[in-house]
């Protein structure tokens, strides 16, 4: 017999707040992280970016990244009944790049954990967790991909609670690639709308905790994993299906057991690039979804690579318990192909049940829906 999923404690560190309880009253406020960024290299246009300033050392043998996480970790397991050392516990870590900015000081005693594995198990033996992590990296889905990983693990009962954590840094390895290809904005990203000219990035860590116990895990809410589903439109290394048929199949793997009606609210990835919001607005309006309140957090985070997915899930949480619709940052004007109905300002209504989708390089997809327990 297959278990439930629970999503039950959550932690967020960012340019915008240290906990989720600061990240979503900035949020409230429309506060943006993003802010014009140091030069990491010589460039023909600003760069704008998130980047998170003050944070806690937790040992001295950690990278910046590592540290990020670790607090993470270490804060949401205050919030919960779980012990590091439970034997039904486990660690799924999120990230596109992990440490790569240790290429830069190849003889730095920490220089191995550039692997991801190498990371992910220091992670691991400085929490004390008994288990091997399993590290998910694909691309801008990770995070969302991650929590569906862990929610397999738990479902067929490999495991009772798991830890998701998401994370990555803004590096000059990754703004180089993002430059090279013309897809950084001039300004503050906007995405869906008419005027959009590219990503933010940013970096950040989010972390969720998954039981199928809200009780046992001592839960401070309980909002259940329904369904999930992924895909690949095998279209481009780094553009996405144009029609929208890949997410459209990730989604309706999502839905196999919820109507599509049901959908209160989306959360998608919306990076503000041409193909990507396009792209998203085809596939929501061939689900029959064109109505239904969608926005992207991209104008307040950025684009945080591996911690996306699992920070966009925490928020669009705190918008169902608040039964608040998040006002999509940075949209004045209908600038997609497809249908869709991009929040303009907040909107007070009844959340039961939110669709979280992401694509990314390589034709990847992936969504979620949470459900109000």
């Amino acid at each position: 017999m297959q278990k439930p999923v629970y999503i039950v404690n959550d932690h967020i560190l960012s340019a915008i707040g240290t906990s989720t309880d600061s990240n979503w009253e900035n949020v409230l406020k429309e506060k943006s992280g993003i802010a014009l960024i140091d030069p990491l290299f010589p460039a023909d246009q600003p760069i704008y970016g998130s980047q998170v300033k003050d944070y806690e050392q937790i040992t001295s043998a950690a990278t910046k990244l590592e540290n990020l996480f670790l607090y993470s970790i270490q804060q949401l397991l205050r919030q919960s009944n779980l012990k590091s050392s439970n034997d039904r516990l486990m660690l799924f870590v999120s990230t596109t790049k992990g440490n790569i900015d240790l290429l830069q000081n190849e003889k730095s005693p920490s220089s191995d954990r550039v692997h991801l594995a190498a990371m992910a198990a220091f992670i691991q033996q400085e929490l004390g967790l008994k288990h091997t992590p399993t590290v998910v990296s694909n691309a801008c889905i990770s995070g969302v991909l991650a929590i569906q990983t862990a929610a397999l693990y738990i479902k067929h009962g490999y495991i009772d609670h798991a830890i998701v954590t998401g994370g990555d840094l803004f590096s000059k390895f990754t703004l180089s690639g993002f430059y090279s290809f013309k897809a950084l904005s001039a300004g503050i990203c906007k995405p869906f709308d008419k005027n959009r000219d590219g990503i933010n990035l940013g970096e950040a860590v989010g972390t969720v905790l998954l039981t199928n116990d809200p009780t046992t895990a001592k839960g401070t809410y309980a909002v259940e994993l329904t369904g999930y589903g992924s895909s690949n439109d095998a279209n481009h290394i780094s553009g996405p299906s144009r029609d929208g048929s890949g997410l459209s199949l990730a989604v309706k793997k999502a839905l196999k057991h919820s109507p599509v009606s049901a959908i209160d609210v989306i959360n998608a990835h919306g990076t503000a690039t041409l193909y990507n919001d396009n792209m998203e607005s085809l596939a929501f309006q061939q689900l029959g979804l064109s109505d239904a309140p969608l926005n992207s957090l991209k104008g307040y985070y950025g684009h945080t690579l591996g911690a996306a997915g699992v920070l966009e899930v925490i928020i669009s949480i705190r918008s169902m318990l608040s039964n608040t619709v998040v006002k999509s940052l940075g949209y004045d004007e209908q600038g997609t192909d497809g249908k869709v109905n991009v929040a303009k300002t907040f909107i007070k209504k009844d959340i039961q049940t939110v669709l979280k989708t992401a694509s990314g390089f390589g034709g990847c997809n992936a969504a979620l829906i949470l459900k109000k327990a």
